[in-house]
């Protein structure tokens, strides 16, 4: 038991140093230290896609047929306006009254990470 005591006697006012060291003061400024040279991590925070908020004046569609499906593939740029129009599957007139309408739509714009990106997108029209 005394040598339990004395041995506690000499370790105390080491601990006790120890609790009083500048160390623990340096430590968060290291930290931060090395927070500042370590490269920023980026969170994936999802994708969001374009939604349209306009719609297509059905009145393009009068008097339009086509045997197959017709597409338009085109691209919504960050300020929501579709880009790029191609239109398949019709003849000219049809598809330039068409890649007409499209032009027209209006998206709000699709989200990559939190920041407006630039979406493909596809709509399909069946002229039957």
């Amino acid at each position: 038991m005394r040598k339990l005591i004395a041995a506690s006697l000499f370790v105390l006012p080491t601990l006790m140093h120890a609790q009083q060291s500048p160390v623990r003061a340096e430590a968060p400024k290291m930290m931060a230290a090395a927070a500042a040279v370590a490269p920023k991590v980026s969170t994936f925070t999802g994708i969001i896609a374009p939604k349209r908020i306009t719609d297509i004046d059905r009145a393009v569609f009068v008097g339009l047929t086509s045997s197959q499906p017709v597409v338009a593939k085109f691209n919504v740029d960050a300020q929501g306006v579709p880009q790029n129009i191609v239109v398949e599957g019709t003849n000219e007139a049809a598809a330039a009254k068409i890649t007409d309408a499209v032009s027209k739509l209006r998206y709000q714009a699709g989200k990559l990470n939190g920041q407006s990106y630039e979406f493909p997108m596809i709509l399909k029209f069946d002229l039957r």
